[in-house]
């Protein structure tokens, strides 16, 4: 007899191995499951032709689950008090993770294979889709479209800026006293160039670094000791 298996979209054990994949109960419950989620994942492929920025409010915070990966995604993306709609779940369905988790769900509940396509978003999509709506021709929906001064001016961030400001917010999360933390990525470096962390690039024996280092907190030391008498 075959090992218990347990069927999370059934939510049932079952001892026919790999043949339930097959049953009808299985394939409705799959077929029901992927056009529940199928309506959001529109929604957000819509989103590349015409994205849209609003003004932040508690439901932009709102989830859905993603049942290629068993998780939980969020649909919006926030930041401040703009929202890029469905900028979440675009940014998930474009993801390798994504991609590789779909392929693999696919695979093990023996899907139709001509619905893949409409769970994921290419790259390249995910990139036309930023370069750049700021020029649509259009009111710049990047810019908060109901204030204006003077007719034409526009209020509000671009949408470059968006990005920075959330690249700062994801490393005020890391450690200030990282490798690298202070590293100047705007400065020109040789091709040659490599870092210096605590002289690990230096030539000769490992104990000479050691001593070097030493002999250099030991005077650092001493001059700050002087300074302070």
């Amino acid at each position: 007899m075959a090992p218990a298996q347990r069927c999370p979209l059934c939510r049932q054990t079952f001892f026919c191995g790999r043949g339930h994949v097959y049953s009808r109960k299985h394939q409705r419950q799959l077929k029901e499951a992927l056009e529940r989620l199928l309506p959001q994942v529109e929604a957000a492929r819509k989103a590349i032709r015409a994205a849209q920025v609003e003004r932040y409010v508690p439901e932009h915070e709102r989830c859905c689950w993603c049942l290629c990966c068993g998780c939980e995604v969020r649909e919006h993306l926030s930041h401040g008090n703009l929202t890029v709609l469905y900028g979440g779940l675009l940014e998930h369905l474009a993801s390798p993770e994504h991609k590789k988790a779909t392929n693999k769900f696919w695979w093990e509940n023996k899907a139709e294979i001509q619905m893949k396509e409409k769970f994921l978003v290419t790259p390249q999509d995910y990139v036309r889709k930023e370069a750049f709506i700021s020029f649509s021709g259009a009111t710049p929906p990047w810019m908060i479209q109901d204030e204006y001064i003077g007719g034409n001016q526009e209020i509000g961030p671009s949408y470059e800026e968006f990005l920075k400001e959330k690249e700062k917010q994801k490393l005020k999360k890391l450690p200030p006293d990282r490798v690298g933390a202070n590293f100047d990525h705007s400065s020109r470096t040789s091709a040659g160039w490599l870092p210096s962390f605590g002289r690990v690039w230096n030539n000769g024996r490992r104990w000479q670094s050691r001593h070097q280092f030493k002999t250099e907190a030991a005077a650092m030391k001493k001059q700050s000791h002087t300074e302070k008498s």
